[in-house]
């Protein structure tokens, strides 16, 4: 019997290791079915990702890539400032001598108007003077006719007086 107590022993051993290989496969195989969960979790996880955060990422590296463009073009035109400044400022002076000289012209035209109606009315007042002058002139002359006129009238009748007084003598 001792055979058989051995080999119930080791039966029994056995079957307690086998026991327990049981016991460690279940744990194994539950231990798998959460990394199974935890697989299939992360995989979720990593699909959501991708799908909002690989186009947003897209999209950030465009808004990157569009500000980059963006700073490169100001940094072009704050390059291109300096000389757009200067000719602002050529441009402003140039319009300030231009305006200022339009002044000036403005002013000598305003002067020379000023000094052409004064001409004007001096002048204005002599012709108003030469014409009464001449109104006087006219009025002198034709009284002056009239008296030619009576005087030459005078005349002549004396004339015919002395002829009539001639011809009255010769006929006495």
């Amino acid at each position: 019997m001792t055979e058989i107590s051995k080999f119930k022993r080791e039966l029994t051993e056995t079957q307690m290791l086998l026991g327990d290989k049981e016991r460690e496969i279940k744990a194994q195989v539950t231990r798998l079915r959460e990394i199974n969960k935890e697989k299939k979790t992360n995989e979720d996880k990593y699909n959501r990702l991708k799908s909002l955060t690989v186009p947003k990422l897209s999209k950030a590296r465009d808004n990157v890539d569009a500000v980059v463009k963006e700073l490169k073009e100001i940094r072009e035109d704050s390059e291109l400032l300096p000389d757009m400044f200067k000719k602002e400022k050529k441009d402003n002076d140039r319009y300030c001598k231009f305006m200022d000289e339009a002044k000036k012209e403005r002013d000598e035209a305003v002067n020379m108007k000023d000094s052409l109606v004064a001409k004007r009315d001096d002048l204005q007042l002599e012709v108003d003077r030469k014409i009464r002058l001449t109104m006087v002139t006219q009025a002198a002359n034709l009284a002056m006719k009239s008296k030619l006129e009576g005087a030459n009238k005078s005349i002549k009748k004396l004339e015919i007086e002395k002829r009539e007084g001639v011809e009255k003598m010769r006929n006495m």
